[in-house]
């Protein structure tokens, strides 16, 4: 292997090897250089034997009759040493392997399409005679044709993730109908009418499976995620339909409605011009936006760099000859200043490899995905938590007084009221949860202060649920949607409530941690719990596909943001706990869901207030008919993108699809 190889092209042998995606049209920089070359070398090849059997004065006969036809070559030729440049330049500016490969196939593409079109204009080639109408075919364009519309079909299996097999076949689908094109010319009368009718079946067939596999992979489930935007796949799925069904429509009007030779070939030339250089734009925007993005970003995190610095080195006198609104938004937006010094945070709040042992977790009887909280006793999930607390070694990390640290886990379950769903079992659900997915995930690289805080933001991120959803209370206008201004009401009141008994005298176990710590612990515990709303599930999942699309998370350890992103993605994650479980736990807690459905449906009858359908459905059919909807429409789509960022838990994909078929089952036993 080369040491120049980069890990997404080992990642991408690794798979290969495995067999998981064996099916799949992935490609490495170095695999597409190999076919580059070998492409090239089939032009070299393809132009020396038109140029060997040529007829000299035939070809600068064809150009004397037809006087605009070699500078209308030459032209597109250096139209596509443009689309070349665009092409390069997006190899160079990608932002990920994936996008550099998609770009160096059609660096290729363009650059033999600019060769072919300039040999076309200086150099005499060998033709045929158009049986119909004596008009002369280059058969370096339809040579042109056959060496770079496989490789474009190639390529679109790659932007597509499509199956080798399925590619394959449009391939071979688009071999015959060139061949065919070429043959239908030289044939006469009736058979090259059959033949060419032979070849638009053959165009028909090509387009409609090229327009499925861009259709399959815009599904949101969709995996492995194809790596550019929907919105991309889309744009180019258009373009190769409308641009590739030009060129039939050229040829039938030039046959049989007496179009001119020359106008035919301009039009050949700038819908073939049009059909390639649009992949390059669009590709070089993809990547444009995307290093945009990473600047903001980088951008951001150098100014708060710079800020804490300034700070470090006593230099903020630096800032007083600073405008007054430049100053402040330095101050306020990048170190959030608030007129304070600088609160330090301790060594506790690092990354500390030591402190977790999966391995060592991973033995424990706790650690078990099978695990269910109803099955216990109320006083018996007060030690699991706790006991999650130690095995993460929160206690040991920051000298946690036990004590306290019990006082607070009553105090929290007496918060939690008698619902049938969002009760305190839920709770321990949840936080049993989150400790599978540290220990599994994040112990690699979050810090000891980030597992405490989502621990806490796991026990409370339901505090005092009173039964109803946040619609609800914006609908009935309740003190607590007027308080947060219909804002994840329920959230933020969650927040408040493990709070609250936190302050409580004897409960605090947090005041071990310093003023730095606690800070930095309550705001890692706000941006967790306000992300369990569900409201926000959609920008999160389209977050997740973005940052897959790029490549994955890197350097987590590191990238505090994207560290924090992680933590609220977990805990969200954990509160969909359900799907993820054996049947018979998942449809437990599925009758409880709905049971407290209907009781808000009844209470908003009573009060004149709009209801969901889907929280009016009772009984067994109307609850495994909303289970399928919600697993096949936000659950699965969820997880596969989880699972693509974190291959570890991917095995959880296998209970959810069982799941899911289980309550399609009963379904089917209803009809």
């Amino acid at each position: 292997m080369s040491k120049a190889m980069t890990m997404r092209e080992e990642a991408a042998l690794e798979l290969k090897r495995k067999g998981k995606v064996k099916n799949v049209a992935i490609a490495t920089t170095s695999e597409v250089q190999k076919q580059g070359f070998f492409m090239m070398a089939v032009w070299i090849a393809t132009v020396s034997i038109l140029w060997l059997f040529s007829n000299p004065e035939a070809s600068e006969a064809v150009f004397e009759k037809h006087g605009q036809l070699r500078v209308m070559y030459g032209a597109t030729s250096v139209a596509f040493a443009f689309a070349t440049a665009l092409d390069v330049l997006a190899y160079v500016n990608a932002v990920s392997d994936e996008k550099r490969v998609l770009s160096g196939v059609l660096a290729y593409v363009d650059g033999a399409a600019c060769l072919s079109y300039a040999a076309m204009a200086s150099l005499p080639l060998y033709f045929i005679l158009d049986s119909h109408n004596g008009n002369p075919i280059w058969l370096m364009r339809y040579a042109e044709w056959l060496i770079t519309c496989p490789t474009l079909l190639y390529w679109c299996g790659l932007a597509t993730r499509g199956e080798r097999g399925a590619v394959a076949d449009i391939a071979t689908g688009d071999a015959m109908l060139l061949a065919g094109g070429a043959l239908s010319s030289i044939l006469p009368g009736w058979p090259s009418y059959f033949v060419f009718m032979g070849s638009v079946a053959a165009f028909v067939y090509v387009m409609t499976h090229m327009w499925g596999l861009f259709s399959k992979a815009m599904q949101p489930d969709f995996s492995p995620a194809p790596p550019l935007p929907r919105t991309a796949l889309n744009l180019m799925r258009w373009e190769i339909v409308l641009s590739w069904t030009c060129f039939p429509m050229i040829e039938y009007s030039r046959r049989y409605f007496g179009l001119d030779y020359q106008t035919g070939e301009a039009l050949n030339s700038i819908i073939d011009y049009a059909a390639k250089v649009g992949l390059a734009m669009i590709m070089v925007n993809c990547n444009l936006e995307q290093i945009n993005a990473i600047k903001v970003e980088q951008m951001q995190s150098a100014m708060s760099g710079m800020v804490k610095v300034m700070r470090k080195t006593n230099a903020r006198v630096e800032l007083d000859g600073m405008d007054d609104d430049v100053k402040g938004w330095l101050l306020n937006e990048y170190a959030g200043d608030d007129g304070e010094d600088e609160v330090k945070v301790s060594s506790k709040s690092k990354r500390n490899q030591k402190s977790i042992n999966p391995e060592e977790i991973s033995a424990s009887a706790l650690f078990s995905w099978d695990f269910c909280s109803l099955d216990k006793s109320e006083e018996d999930l007060v030690g699991i938590c706790i006991r999650v607390f130690r095995e993460l070694k929160m206690i040991e990390v920051f000298d946690l007084d036990e004590s306290k640290l019990r006082r607070f886990i009553l105090g929290v379950r007496s918060r939690y009221n008698k619902n049938p769903f969002h009760n305190w079992k839920h709770a321990v659900m949840v936080l049993h949860t989150c400790y599978l997915f540290i220990t599994q995930v994040a112990a690699e690289f979050c810090t000891d202060l980030e597992v405490l805080a989502l621990l806490f933001a796991a026990l409370c991120h339901d505090c005092d649920h009173n039964g109803v959803n946040n619609a609800f209370h914006i609908n009935s206008r309740s003190d607590l949607a007027l308080l947060y201004n219909d804002q994840s009401v329920l959230e933020n009141h969650h927040c408040y409530s493990g709070f609250d008994v936190l302050y409580d005298k004897g409960n605090n176990f947090l005041d071990v941690l310093s003023e730095g710590d606690f800070k930095r612990f309550r705001s890692l515990v706000i941006d967790c719990i306000l992300g369990t709303d569900m409201a926000h599930h959609a920008s999160k999942l389209g977050k997740l596909e973005e940052i897959n699309r790029l490549g994955g998370f890197s350097n987590l350890a590191e990238n505090d943001e994207q560290r924090a992103f992680v933590m609220v993605t977990l805990l969200h994650t954990s509160d969909l706990y359900n799907p993820i479980k054996p049947f018979h736990i998942t449809k437990k807690w599925a009758n409880r869901l709905q049971r407290e459905f209907n009781q808000q449906v009844e209470v908003e009858s009573q009060m004149g207030l709009p209801s969901l359908p889907f929280m009016k459905g009772q009984g067994e059919l109307a609850l495994a008919k909303g289970e399928v909807g919600f697993i096949t429409f936000v659950i699965r789509p969820w997880y596969v993108q989880l699972t693509n960022a974190f291959p570890k838990i991917d095995f959880l994909m296998d209970n959810i699809d069982t799941n899911l078929d289980m309550w399609k089952s009963i379904v089917e036993s209803h009809e």
